[in-house]
């Protein structure tokens, strides 16, 4: 059993093991030194970076930014008033594209879509009432 573990001691206290280590690091080291220089220094290596973190996390930024937004809405108190402000607004779009639409003689689906818009408006403004008081 000593004289495993003298082994043991021995192989790692070897000068040679401790010199190809070092020589292994150092050449590791000298090949990032290459890229980061290939790549202009600090800012290109800051660059690459930001590249690839903006490539793998941009949907997942996007929505962190509309949550953010939302969020900053919802303290603010004006996040029911823009989500009214916005169903009322696709309310008179649809409304103003159905009444220069040819579904409007095909069958009654404008009427219907026209009637439906039309509540849909009536709806919001009771809506925009009743947060009113």
């Amino acid at each position: 059993m000593k004289a495993s573990a003298e082994g043991i001691y021995d192989s790692l206290i070897k000068d040679e093991f401790w010199i190809a280590l070092t020589n292994g690091f150092a050449d590791f080291l000298k090949g990032v030194e290459n890229v980061s220089d290939s790549l202009g220094g600090l800012k290109g290596v800051l660059a690459v970076i930001a590249s690839l973190i903006t490539k793998a996390f941009s949907a997942k930024v996007a929505n962190n930014l509309r949550d953010f937004a939302y969020n900053i809405n919802v303290f603010r108190g004006t996040a029911a008033q823009d989500a009214n402000a916005l169903r009322a607004e696709a309310a008179q779009r649809a409304t103003g594209i159905l009444r220069g639409s040819s579904l409007a003689s095909e069958r009654g689906y404008g009427e219907i879509l026209s009637q439906t818009t039309e509540k849909q408006a009536l709806l919001n403004q009771r809506v925009a009432e009743m947060s009113d008081h």
